[in-house]
């Protein structure tokens, strides 16, 4: 049977006091979560184009699309798919395997759709070598604020999301479930591993107690600007 907090038998539905349970890190269970969540690593060049104005060891990019002038977000040059047909891929191959989920903490890019046709499921995820899938792939539109067409906006993807297996070699773009997809990509980078988040929170009950839950409330106050 469900208990409270002093061990009392809950018999009926309980709306717990604003506050009173805390977010709890999932990794050690013994943070609060008035901490920066933020990766603080030093961000690490994946592609950027190979303009003149582009900086940084750039990975192979092949498969769906081009290098072009018109997809820049910053620098010279971005990546622009083309209108991708039904589960077209592109790839960035660093050319040898490395331990991705060891070294860094998230992948941040810039993504403007030109075109996201009901259904679409815009996929990424890690390869090893041989073109094998190494962990989970997850959606970039649902890490995407929208999809408004012709906006640029960053998306951050947590390392943890992908539950990488192994290592890896190549991180691929995926245009699945439907044909029509057409996106610029531009500032690919992974964020090296600091030890300082990303984090994952948890609703933590009291020792011994279970709670049975309809609804999970976040609410977060910023006490300052800049959130």
């Amino acid at each position: 049977m469900p208990r409270d907090a002093q061990g009392n038998a809950i018999v009926a539905i309980t709306q717990r006091t604003l506050g009173r349970d805390p977010f709890l890190r999932v990794d050690n269970g013994s943070e609060l979560m008035n901490i920066d969540g933020r990766a603080a690593g030093s961000p690490v060049v994946l592609w950027n184009g190979g303009g003149a104005g582009d900086t940084g060891t750039d990975w192979t990019a092949s498969g769906t699309g081009s290098e072009t002038a018109g997809a820049m977000h910053a620098g010279t040059n971005g990546w622009d798919t083309g209108v991708a047909a039904i589960n077209d891929s592109t790839v960035f191959d660093n050319g040898s395997m490395i331990d991705i989920a060891g070294t860094y903490d998230q992948v941040d890019l810039w993504m403007n759709p030109q075109a996201f046709p009901v259904g679409s499921r815009l996929q990424l995820g890690w390869l090893d070598s041989s073109d094998v899938r190494i962990g989970n792939n997850v959606r970039l539109d649902q890490y995407a604020v929208n999809m408004d067409l012709g906006v640029w906006q960053k998306i951050s993807v947590p390392m943890t999301d992908f539950g990488l297996t192994g290592n890896a070699q190549k991180l691929r773009i995926r245009y699945a479930n439907q044909a029509g997809q057409h996106c610029y990509f531009d500032d690919i980078e992974v964020v090296a591993s600091s030890g300082a988040g990303p984090y994952r929170f948890q609703i933590a009950a009291p020792a011994d107690t279970i709670y049975h839950l309809s609804m999970a409330v976040l609410q977060v106050t910023a006490p300052t600007a800049g959130w």
